[in-house]
């Protein structure tokens, strides 16, 4: 327990006048965190920290204390400096988590490169905000993860310009289950242009199509071709 830590978190948040509640809501965690980490029961991991050294407008140096106290702060996943597609940032990696932020960030704060991702089942989702991002829940301009949204996106959902996943919702999609406002490619695909199994659109090539001009064993629309489209 690092009961020096906690006594400068204690300090800046009554400094910049914040309840615990009030605190709790800004970094969009519970109150009992908040009680922990001041408490010295726990630490905040990175993502927290950063947004601590944010709200405060401090560096996470000055957040935490300099000399033994970072040193302190190492023994509990302090996070550790690397390197990951060409970028350098903080690493924190352990039994229940592993997160990667960059330290080049866009004008509005926003990192390059943002890795965030659960190994603990048990552990809630964790967030992934970048330009590249990965994670659980990924949000960015290239986003890989459970849920992905994304310029380009790959996920299990995914929705995004470009979008690959076993549901993906874009204006270009390729998936088991895909909606597109303009082609899509999937088992199950709704699109003006649409390739698949089962396809509604308005140009549609599947088994069972249906549209305006369809192309299909079994054929619904305005013009049809009845016949297998992909023999």
């Amino acid at each position: 327990m690092n009961y020096t830590i906690a006594d400068r978190l204690i300090e800046l948040r009554r400094k910049e006048g914040y309840s615990q509640e009030e605190l709790a809501d800004r970094l969009f965690i519970s109150r009992q965190a908040i009680s922990k980490w001041e408490r010295a029961e726990s630490l905040p991991d990175t993502e927290n920290l950063i947004a601590l050294s944010r709200l405060y407008g401090i560096s996470i140096d000055e957040l935490l204390g300099t000399g033994t106290i970072n040193r302190e702060h190492a023994k509990h996943n302090e996070p550790a400096k690397v390197t990951k597609f060409g970028y350098s940032g903080v690493e924190v990696d352990n039994a229940d988590k592993y997160e990667f932020i960059s330290d080049k960030k866009t004008r509005k704060g926003i990192p390059f490169v943002h890795i965030h991702y659960r190994r603990n089942i048990g552990l809630k989702r964790q967030k992934a905000n970048g330009v590249i991002a990965i994670g659980d829940n990924a949000k960015g301009v290239v986003a890989i993860g459970r849920v992905a949204t994304g310029v380009v996106s790959i996920g299990a959902i995914s929705l995004g310009v470009v979008s690959i996943g076993a549901i993906a919702l874009g204006l270009l999609s390729f998936g088991v289950i895909t909606l597109s406002l303009i082609a899509g490619f999937g088992i199950i695909t709704a699109a003006p242009i649409a390739f698949g199994i089962i396809t509604v659109g308005v140009i549609a090539f599947g088994i069972i199509s249906v549209g305006y001009a369809v192309y299909g064993i079994i054929a619904i629309g305005e013009y049809v071709n009845i016949r297998n489209p992909w023999e």
